[in-house]
């Protein structure tokens, strides 16, 4: 029997969702009317700034470059193997299984394998439980992202964590700045999700509130990794992984003296 799906329960998450940047198609979505946006300028400016953050990081560029080249290869082999079907096109290319097509067979194989690929670049961004992925890397996927303590709780810091959070950050003094709004307002840990404030709160135990003009350089930095972080039995990945970056940056500044 078909599971039945529920449509109150997806409209009241939309609901919910007042804005979101798609790194794939580098468009801005807000969930409101235009009449609504004067309201919600900051939500604008939010989703605004995950667009800066694609096009001037080193990051945000690897990130869109392993997306686009992902989505072209597909596409290509789709076409290729469904050129060979008489009748129609198939849509997921899984339904072109079981085939006795040896050259069909290879492109739903690479397909596979691009999407392997993708799957293990988006772990740098946040870890997720894959059966797939796990076969492949040698430690557990959990352990792909570094485990912090924050209000004396464990946190797995990822890098949505990174990127949300400085997001969040640079909201709140758009806020304040242009209607003096306070931090504690936009920022707010009783309703937003941990990745808004996580990192934040990291920086505060470690660095300390009185160098917060630090934190979103420090965030720009651990979104500064030279290459494509792939998981492999050394540990020079991490110098790659944004939530790795950004704990080495804050032990290292922490130790720092500035002088007033």
């Amino acid at each position: 029997m078909e599971k039945e799906i529920k449509f109150e329960q997806i409209e009241n998450i939309l609901n919910h969702v007042k804005g979101s940047f798609s790194t794939e198609q580098f468009g801005v979505f807000l969930n409101m009317y235009s009449s609504e946006i004067e309201d919600n300028y900051t939500v604008l400016f939010h989703e605004t700034y995950h667009y800066w953050q694609t096009i001037f990081t080193p990051f945000g560029h690897l990130k869109w470059g392993i997306n686009r080249s992902a989505s072209a290869e597909i596409i290509n082999l789709w076409k290729i193997a469904t050129d060979m079907n008489n009748s129609k096109r198939v849509i997921p290319i899984a339904d072109i299984l079981p085939s006795s097509n040896v050259d069909q067979l290879s492109c739903v194989a690479q397909i596979y394998v691009q999407d392997i690929a993708k799957r293990m670049v988006m772990l740098s961004e946040r870890i997720i439980q894959d059966d797939d992925l796990q076969k492949i890397i040698p430690v557990r996927i959990e352990e792909v992202s570094p485990l912090i303590k924050v209000w004396e709780q464990e946190y797995r810091l990822n890098g949505i964590d990174i990127l949300e959070g400085c997001a969040k950050f640079q909201e709140a003094v758009f806020g304040c700045i242009t209607e003096g709004k306070h931090f504690s307002e936009i920022i707010d840990p009783t309703r937003l999700n941990p990745e808004y404030y996580v990192a934040l709160q990291y920086f505060n135990e470690h660095v300390g509130p009185s160098r917060i003009i630090e934190f979103p350089i420090v965030c720009e930095l651990a979104l500064s990794s030279g290459k494509i972080c792939r998981v492999n039995n050394d540990e020079n990945w991490k110098s790659n992984h944004p939530a790795w970056r950004f704990v080495k940056l804050i032990e290292m500044i922490s130790a720092w003296t500035v002088v007033p």
